[in-house]
Parts: C-alpha cells; sequence; structure tokens
C-alpha cells in the first residue's frame, strides 16, 4: 500500500508524485482514484500501437492507390506504342503497295514502248 502524507494545507499526496486530494471525509486516507505507473504505461503502448497499426494502413493505402496509377499508366503508354505500331505498319504496308503499282505501272510502258517499235527485218 502507497505511504499517504499530508502537506502543511491538508493536501493528501499517495506517493506516486502526484497531488490527490483525498476523496474521502476523512483525512491520512489515499485518493480513491489509481495512479498506477503501469496503467500510463499500457496507455501509451495502446497509443502507440494504434498510432502504428494507423501508420501502416496509410502507407498500405497509398501504395495501393499509387500502384493503381501506376497500371494505368502503363497501360495507357502500351496502348500508345501499339497505336504507333498499327500506324507504322499501316503506313509500310501503303508504301510497298504503292511501289509495287509503280513498278507495275512502269512495266506496262515498257511492254507498250516495245510494241509501238517498228519491227526491223
Amino acid at each position: 500500500m502507497a505511504t499517504v502524507t499530508t502537506d502543511k494545507l491538508g493536501n493528501t499526496y499517495d506517493g506516486c508524485k502526484r497531488r490527490c486530494v483525498a476523496t474521502s471525509p476523512s483525512p491520512g486516507r489515499a485518493c480513491q482514484h489509481r495512479h498506477d505507473e503501469g496503467e500510463d504505461d499500457a496507455h501509451m503502448t495502446k497509443v502507440r500501437v494504434l498510432l502504428g497499426v494507423l501508420t501502416v494502413l496509410v502507407l498500405v493505402g497509398s501504395a495501393v492507390g499509387c500502384g493503381l496509377v501506376s497500371d494505368q499508366t502503363k497501360q495507357e503508354a502500351k496502348n500508345k506504342v501499339e497505336s504507333k505500331a498499327q500506324q507504322a505498319k499501316q503506313e509500310a504496308k501503303k508504301k510497298v503497295e504503292n511501289k509495287a503499282q509503280q513498278i507495275q505501272k512502269e512495266a506496262k510502258q515498257k511492254v507498250e514502248a516495245k510494241g509501238n517499235r517498228p519491227r526491223r527485218r
């Protein structure tokens, strides 16, 4: 049991280095509420644990949120690259077709030019 001391003004102290006014009318009795250092430590431990859990939740939420944005950005970049590749493929196909038409046209002109020449005998 904690020792109870009374100062000159009649204030009662219960030995836990806190000023406690006796709740009972009889002087010399310890205060009725508890001032255990263990309770304060337990309370601070609970607060620290809850703060730690909150911090972890915020970090996980932030990581998940950033991950979704990152995935969305990656998907947009992928789509952009695919569309540019498709466009380049179409342009290359057009160039090949144009070149083939040009070669056919030149070949036709050569054949016609040979056909219009007078034959030698």
